[in-house]
């Protein structure tokens, strides 16, 4: 399922503690428990730090996957893009 981009992500989430998913369907699910991410955006003070769902009420994200090489944007809690 695709939707057309509704604006820029707040940044980019990989999983934490050397955790990887396979599919967009495991690391959404991940995402939605509350399970850490390391947030990555140059220009933004945080980061390099742990975060989850609960620091981004609202705002899109971007979820890597399979070994950092893929990727689903998330945004109130729908899947945007693969």
């Amino acid at each position: 399922m695709s939707y057309e981009s509704a604006g820029p992500t707040k940044g980019v989430l990989t999983p934490a503690y050397g955790r990887d998913y396979k599919s967009a369907d495991e690391v959404i699910k991940a995402y939605r428990e509350g399970k850490d991410f390391v947030f990555h955006n140059p220009a933004d003070q945080y980061d390099g730090m742990y975060c989850s769902c609960r620091d981004f009420p609202g705002q899109r994200v971007e979820l890597r996957f399979d070994k950092k090489t893929d990727a689903v944007i998330i945004a109130h809690n729908h899947k945007e893009t693969e």
